[in-house]
Parts: C-alpha cells; sequence; structure tokens
C-alpha cells in the first residue's frame, strides 16, 4: 500500500514537470508567432507603400506629389491606423501599422548623395594605449562613434572619425566605429556601457515627444519597441530613442558624455525625451541640437568645444567648453537656425530650447594627472610635396608611449610657402597646408618643464596648380594659386571668358577652395569679380583674408559677375581664400562660386624695414682672488633711425672659466622682464664644461620670444661668481667676458629679418688675494717673511706684489702688513 502510494505520488510530480515546460515553451512559440505576424504586417504594409513610391517616381511627379502618393496609399491599407499620421513635413509623415510606428522620409530615402566608397561593415576597433588613470567625470576611457550612414551618404567625412579617435588617443583608451548596416539597435545598445564618450554622427529626426536617431537597417528591433515607440520602422532602415538604449543597454553607462551630431535631438517638441532616457541609464551629459544642424555649423562646434576638453594642462568643463564655443561661433548655428542644446543631472531641457542656454554642468574628461615626462620623440615623415591649399598630416612618436608631460610648438620657417597648425587639437599631430610656391622647413620643437629636449624638421617643398594661373589672373596677371584636392576650383570657358568655377554643385557637405598668397605694402590691393548662385541661407560663397571673413552670401539674385576690392591695412603677407561652403540638404540656382579677374595693384615685395644697429656690451671689474666678480650685458642702439623692436634671438654670453657652477648668480635684467611683461618668454640656460672633478659654467645661451615685440635698450643680464681661494697660474692674468654670438630678429611683412648687431667684449684682470705677494695664488708665511724683507730694505716689492702686500690699506708697507698675512695663513 505504501509503496502504492508513492509511486503515485512520483507519478504526479513527473506529470507535473512535465507540464510545466511544455507550457513555457507554449508561451514561447505563441511570443515567436506573434512577432513573427507583426513583422509580416509590416512588411506587407511597406511592399505597398514602396510600390507607390515607385510608381510616382517612375512618372517623374514632384518631390510633393510622391509623398502624397505615398501617403494615399497609406491611407487605403486597412492595416494601417487611419487616425495615425503626425508629423507632416516637406520630408514626409508618421503613422503606424496596428500600433506600431513608422514613418515615411523622401529625402532620406531618395535625395541622400549616394555616390561614396563603401566602408567596412562591422566593428572597427582601435586599441588605446592604456594611459586611463586620469580620468575625473568619464568613468571609461573609451570612445564609441556610431555612424550608420557611412558608405551611404557622401555628406558625412571623415570628421568624427578624426575627433573620435583624438579623443581617444588624449584618454589612452580604445575607439571603437561601428558603421553602415552594422550598427543596428542591438549592436548600438550592447556597446554603449564602458565608454566615456559617445558620439551618434548621423541624421535625425523627431515626432510625438521624442526625437530619433536615424538607422540604415531595421535588424534586431522588435515589435515590443515599435509598439512603445522608442523604435519606428521606416522600411528597411529604422530609428530608436534613448528610450531603446535604456531600455536594451545590458549595463549601466559609464557616466559618459554623449554627443549627438544629429538633426532635432533637442528640439522642442520632443521635449528632450531621448536625452533624459540616456540619463536614466547612466550618461552624465548628452549633447544635442534644436533644430536641422548643418555639417558646417556642427563642425566648428564640436572642433571647438572638444579641444577644450582635451586640453591636458587646462581642462575644461563642459560649462566653460560650452561657453566658449558659443562665444566664439554664436548662440545659434552659423550657417542655420540649430541651438546647441546641454542636458544633465544639473541642466534640465529648456522651456525653449530655441534660444540661448546657460550652461552648468562641471563634467570634466580629466582629473589630476601623475605626470610621466616625455624622453624622446620621432616624427613620422621628414619630407613633403604638396600642391598650394592641400594638405599632409603628420604624427608624433612619443618615448615613453603614455608620456603626458611635455609641450609641442610646431612653426613654420617660411608662412607664404607653408603653414602648420594643430590636428583637431592634439599635441603630437599637426597639418601642413601649402600656401605659395617654393621650399620651407617645418619644425617640431618639444619642451618638457621648460626645458627644449629636441626638435625635429620637416622639408616642404609646395607648387602651385598652374592650369589655374591663366583662368584667374587678371590679362598679364602673374598671381599663382592652389585649389582643395576632392572639391575644387577648376578653369571653364563661358563665352569669351575663362574662370575658375566650383566643382561640387549636387555634393552635399562639401567645400571647394581656392588660394593664393601675397606679401603686400600697406595700400596695396586686390581686386577680382566674382558670381554665386546657391540655396539661399545655407550653401555659402565666402571670401576670407588672413582666417577674416569679408563677404558670406547665400542666395540667388546674382545675375552677373560683380567686383571686389581689398585693400591691405598694413604691410605683412596675406593669404586669400575663396571657398564654396554646401550643406548636406537641397541645391539652389546654379550651384556654384566663379572667380576671375583676379588684379594685385603691387609688386609683391613689401618695403623692408629699416633697422638700427644693436650693440651688446659687456663690463666687468678687475677682481681679487677670493673675492666676487661681477659681469653686466647691456644692450643700447649704435645707429638711429629705424626700428630697434625684436622678436625673437638667441645670444650665446661668455663668462670667465673660473665660475664654478654652485657659486655663480645669474640676475636677469630690465629687457627680459619687459619681454615677460610683453607676454613673451626667455631662457637662460648654462654651457657646462667639467675640468677634473670640478663643472665650470663656460657661457650663458639666452633665448628669447616676444609677439609683441622688445626694445633692447637697457641691461640683458648681470652674472657675478666668488673667485677661487687658490690659484693654479701666474698673477696677475687677463681675462674676458663678452658675446660670443648673437642672433636677433624682427618680424615684420611676415618674415624674420635679423637684426644687426655689433659685440663689444670686456678684458679684466684677475689680481692676486691680498697678501699673496709672490704670486703664487695661495697665502702663506712665505709672503709674510717678503714683506718683512721689503720693510728692512732686504728685498723690494713691486707692481702687483706691491699692492698685495697693502694689508691695511695705509699706503705703508712695513711689519704690521706682514703680521697680517702670517695671521691669515695660519688661519687666524
Amino acid at each position: 500500500m505504501k509503496t502504492r502510494k508513492l509511486t503515485a505520488v512520483l507519478l504526479a510530480l513527473i506529470m507535473a514537470f512535465a507540464v510545466l515546460p511544455a507550457a513555457a515553451f507554449a508561451e514561447s512559440i505563441e511570443g515567436i508567432a506573434g512577432e513573427a505576424a507583426a513583422m509580416r504586417k509590416l512588411d506587407n504594409a511597406w511592399a505597398a507603400l514602396d510600390a507607390a513610391e515607385a510608381d510616382a517616381l517612375a512618372q517623374g511627379m514632384s518631390r510633393t506629389e510622391v509623398i502624397n502618393a505615398v501617403y494615399t496609399a497609406a491611407l487605403s491599407l486597412n492595416t494601417v491606423d487611419k487616425d495615425s499620421f503626425s508629423a507632416f513635413t516637406k520630408d514626409g509623415f508618421y503613422f503606424t501599422v496596428d500600433g506600431m510606428y513608422c514613418a515615411y522620409n523622401y529625402r532620406l530615402r531618395n535625395e541622400l548623395n549616394t555616390d561614396c566608397a563603401p566602408v567596412k561593415e562591422g566593428v572597427v576597433l582601435s586599441k588605446g594605449s592604456g594611459k586611463t588613470e586620469n580620468l575625473k567625470d568619464a568613468e571609461s576611457a573609451d570612445v564609441f562613434l556610431i555612424a550608420p550612414y557611412y558608405g551611404h551618404d557622401s555628406s558625412f567625412t571623415d570628421q568624427y572619425k578624426r575627433e573620435a579617435q583624438s579623443v581617444a588617443d588624449a584618454t589612452g583608451g580604445d575607439y571603437l566605429l561601428i558603421q553602415s548596416t552594422a550598427a543596428t539597435g542591438p549592436a548600438i545598445a550592447e556597446n554603449f556601457p564602458n565608454k566615456g564618450v559617445v558620439f551618434f554622427d548621423s541624421h535625425g529626426t523627431q515626432d510625438g515627444t521624442s526625437s530619433y536617431l536615424c538607422l540604415t537597417t531595421s535588424s534586431g528591433i522588435t515589435q515590443e519597441d515599435y509598439n512603445n515607440g522608442w523604435a519606428v520602422y521606416a522600411g528597411s532602415a529604422a530609428y530608436i530613442d534613448g528610450r531603446y538604449i535604456e531600455h536594451h543597454t545590458p549595463a549601466p553607462l559609464s557616466n559618459c558624455l554623449v554627443w549627438m551630431a544629429i538633426c532635432e535631438g533637442m528640439k522642442r517638441s520632443g521635449q528632450g525625451t531621448t536625452g533624459a532616457a540616456l540619463l536614466r541609464a547612466g550618461a552624465g551629459v548628452v549633447y544635442g541640437y534644436s533644430q536641422s544642424v548643418t555639417f558646417a555649423g556642427d563642425y566648428v562646434y564640436e572642433e571647438t568645444f572638444w579641444n577644450l576638453m582635451k586640453d591636458f594642462e587646462n581642462p575644461a568643463t563642459v560649462a566653460e567648453a560650452f561657453a566658449q564655443m558659443v562665444e566664439e561661433h554664436g548662440i545659434c548655428d552659423p550657417y542655420g537656425n540649430a541651438y546647441p542644446i546641454v542636458m544633465s543631472d544639473v541642466d534640465a531641457f529648456p522651456a525653449n530650447p530655441d534660444s540661448a542656454q546657460t550652461v552648468n554642468s562641471t563634467w570634466k574628461l580629466w582629473g589630476s594627472f601623475p605626470l610621466v615626462d616625455l624622453t624622446g620623440f620621432s616624427l613620422d615623415i621628414t619630407s613633403a610635396d604638396i600642391k598650394m591649399a592641400q594638405t599632409v598630416n603628420v604624427n608624433m612618436s612619443l618615448v615613453p608611449e603614455n608620456a603626458n608631460n611635455y609641450v609641442t610648438t610646431w612653426t613654420s620657417a617660411d608662412e607664404s610657402v607653408a603653414i602648420v597648425e594643430p590636428y583637431a587639437g592634439s599635441r603630437c599631430r599637426a597639418v601642413i597646408t601649402g600656401m605659395g610656391r617654393g621650399e620651407t622647413e617645418i619644425t617640431c620643437s618639444v619642451s618638457v618643464n621648460g626645458s627644449i629636449i629636441g626638435t625635429e624638421t620637416v622639408s616642404v617643398s609646395v607648387t602651385p596648380d598652374e592650369t589655374l594661373a591663366e583662368a584667374v589672373n587678371v590679362e598679364g596677371g602673374s598671381l599663382e594659386f592652389g585649389t582643395s584636392a576632392e572639391y575644387s576650383f577648376v578653369p571653364v570657358a563661358e563665352g569669351d571668358r575663362l574662370i575658375a568655377k566650383t566643382n561640387n554643385a549636387g555634393m552635399g557637405n562639401t567645400t571647394a577652395v581656392l588660394l593664393t598668397t601675397i606679401r603686400m605694402a600697406e595700400g596695396d590691393t586686390l581686386s577680382f569679380d566674382y558670381f554665386y548662385s546657391s540655396e539661399t541661407d545655407y550653401d555659402y560663397y565666402y571670401f576670407k583674408v588672413n582666417d577674416v571673413e569679408y563677404q558670406k552670401y547665400a542666395d540667388t539674385n546674382m545675375t552677373g559677375f560683380s567686383s571686389y576690392t581689398f585693400t591691405a591695412p598694413e604691410a605683412g603677407l596675406y593669404h586669400f581664400e575663396w571657398s564654396y561652403v554646401k550643406d548636406e540638404l537641397t541645391d539652389g540656382g546654379s550651384d556654384c562660386v566663379k572667380i576671375d579677374n583676379v588684379a594685385f595693384s603691387g609688386t609683391g615685395e613689401p618695403e623692408e624695414p629699416q633697422l638700427s644697429l644693436i650693440g651688446i656690451t659687456a663690463t666687468a671689474n678687475d677682481v681679487r682672488i677670493g673675492e666676487r666678480i661681477e659681469v653686466s650685458f647691456d644692450c643700447a642702439p649704435v645707429a638711429c633711425g629705424g626700428t630697434q623692436v625684436v622678436h625673437s634671438g638667441t645670444i650665446a654670453v661668455t663668462t670667465p672659466a673660473v665660475m664654478e657652477e654652485l657659486e655663480h648668480t645669474v640676475i636677469p635684467g630690465d629687457i627680459l622682464e619687459r619681454i615677460e611683461a610683453a607676454g613673451g618668454h626667455y631662457e637662460i640656460e648654462a654651457d657646462i664644461i667639467y675640468v677634473d672633478r670640478f663643472a665650470l659654467i663656460q657661457g650663458y645661451y639666452i633665448s628669447f620670444e616676444c609677439e609683441a615685440g622688445v626694445e633692447m635698450t637697457g641691461n640683458l643680464l648681470t652674472v657675478s661668481a666668488d673667485m677661487p681661494e687658490t690659484w693654479h697660474g701666474s698673477l696677475p692674468a687677463v681675462n674676458h667676458a663678452g658675446i660670443h654670438s648673437a642672433e636677433i630678429f624682427h618680424h615684420a611683412n611676415g618674415r624674420d629679418y635679423e637684426v644687426p648687431t655689433v659685440l663689444t667684449n670686456c678684458p679684466f684682470n684677475i689680481l692676486p688675494a691680498m697678501g699673496d705677494v709672490n704670486l703664487d695664488g695661495s697665502v702663506t708665511i712665505a709672503d709674510a717673511l717678503q714683506v718683512m724683507r721689503h720693510a728692512i730694505e732686504v728685498l723690494t716689492l713691486e707692481g702687483a706684489s706691491l699692492d698685495a702686500a697693502d694689508m691695511n690699506g695705509d699706503g705703508v708697507i712695513g711689519l704690521p702688513d706682514a703680521i697680517l698675512i702670517a695671521r691669515r695663513a695660519m688661519g687666524l
């Protein structure tokens, strides 16, 4: 009986466990079937919409007519919710299919410039250096770039690839790029944690109460996502918002800064939904735009912002970087109407995002740094041949790789040939731009704790674009020109004119540049004919001189060429740049810029400055052994009539070789003080030689530089030192103090003019110590005996011996002097 009952219990348990998995499995099957059915509804609905669009396009319908045809087709579908249509814009509309959010966007489907090279599908990972101990608010050093349209829309450049890599270079973290159709919703959410900085570089859109990041695939997005509105189905593509990340990320975010380089990410009607969701998910700061931002506008904003955030020596907070960014470029997109907006724990979504915002976030990329000195470096190139207006990059390799304590200075020996600038704010990369025909050297100088540890150079040869000279110059003109590489100004015959015309018509988010460099005297002029025709307020023609904007137009009002004349306000080197900057959207007018008849009134060689001769004179007193010598080095103009204000130089000062290293004092003079007061800097380095076991100062090198210049009149420096107590050699001895060499420069007309100098050195006598009567370099009893013999007229002292014998200074050499010498000899 007990056995039967036990068997019954076991059977019941077996049956129970058998039923439970079956029920769970049945639920899973039902869920899968429901998901598949929902996706079929979406696919069937979109098949009908795709067919309606294709038919309308085949009939040659206008943009508006195509959108209307798709809308009409959607209305006829019984799976489309008829009361769901919303957000009608010039690009399309939103709607739902059986409660699942959908969007039709004509621009993203038909107007993108897809003439671009394919990109690697998948994940691109660049490993960092691992020097991540200096982060402050970001809890990870890694950087994540989300780029769905790379390889699908040529409007997207390498700007954010450079920036993301630059941030990773700075933090020492890994750089992760997910691009093209590899940027699926699940892949984005999965890789969001453990990132310190995240960049969205994509198109964006807004509907209802949220803003969305546009993807080029709908892979992995579910019915639940579409029903909840944190994802939107767009045919083969999809959009996701911050709520999608919040609900699908596998771990909390690492207090990251999310930079949304997308349109409408902070649009008023979006109510900050995406930003708020990302903050809830663990982000520290979210940045975006209130309207459709232009590529050009976003690029100038992000470059300024991130250069300040990456600054190793003085890292900015988000509030500080934002304030400087809008001060430099304006509170609104300089090429559009989008306002930059920040959300954080202390920055709520503004009531009106289409207005200036005061940002309060103190989020910082950097904290305090354990310094690692740079001990060496090298450059990846030693020479470069480039065209005018075109560029080449140069990169540094650091020793050790994790060095962070160093200052890099890039200079060009001749900026009329080439200029050099840090690349994306980096300390270890630079970009060289060809400015005019010729050869020059680019120098990279690196200092650690104020001392230069090394310099490397790149020899640069620049040539003009020979085909442009005839097209752009006025008849008989001889100016030389260069143009940008990818999109450019090209010679074109129009009627009886040969002109330079841009070739980036119809190519969204591109820039064509024309450049020339001229040395001008004050009052010289440069005149030219110009024509532009472009989409009003979006595609701009610019004319700049030395990076200062003189013309900026975007409309279709011109019917023919107009003329413009620039007059040089002062003598100097002038870089002239004409450009056509296109945004990513539609085109307008002839969609081009034309330049012709460029004429220069001067000779190209402005008058050289008249430079006065500068004298540098050393003055030193005679000195006895054991006493202190003082040498003064002073400057004064020798010839008047011209300028004597100089900007830089190196002066080698020679000093007596008896100045032991630990017994000398250097006092900077008023000239060096004026250099510092004018914002310049100077360095004094000692040239040390070793004699036996003594380190002796042989001389000093004074290097200085000052943007404002300084008048070289007054004391340069004074050096004093104690003479040794003993002397090996004959006395008295003659020594010299003075100037070994001097190279001093005056900056004018974009050049460095060497200032003529005359050097006057100073001989001085090294005299025996008082009491060293026999001139053997030391005071002994023998010297006292000689004085006694002189006192009793057995010996006659003369010259330096007689001077050294007068210990009490009474002018009479006698026994009191002998006693004083004897006491000194015995150390009494």
